[in-house]
């Protein structure tokens, strides 16, 4: 897969282990991750790194999901966000979309799904810098 060679990507979950198969699963499949634990560190990491896409978790203490979205937007508005959630609504995935994102997942997501979604957000970005 070409498509996703040196992509870098921000996992952003406060669950470890899910940070941790996320990682795994994108290093395996060709991408560098880094990975925060808060809305808050995303936006650290965001304003001093460049990332191409970032997987965001919705629900996080503190700062959540959405709030972090749209602070990561302002920062840098052309990043592509794909939005994670175990609590996904239609409602929520049309408020995340209008906030910025990208696209949006739900938990637990399918492992070959979220591969192709990161695949498809990275396709509609060069479609978008070619026009």
């Amino acid at each position: 897969m070409q498509a996703n060679k040196k992509k870098r990507i921000l996992i952003v979950d406060d669950e470890k282990v899910i940070r941790a198969n996320l990682s795994d699963l994108l290093e395996g499949n060709g991408y560098l991750t880094d990975t925060a634990v808060s809305g808050r560190q995303a936006i650290e990491k965001v304003t001093s790194e460049d990332f191409d896409i970032v997987l965001l978790d919705l629900m996080m203490p503190v700062m959540d999901g959405m709030e972090a979205l749209k602070e990561i937007k302002k920062i840098r508005p052309k990043i592509k966000v794909i939005m994670i959630t175990a609590f996904a609504t239609v409602e929520g995935a049309v408020d995340a979309m209008k906030s910025g994102a990208s696209d949006y997942l739900p938990k637990p997501y399918v492992p070959q799904e979220l591969l192709a979604t990161i695949s498809r957000v990275i396709r509609r970005g060069k479609i978008r810098k070619g026009s």
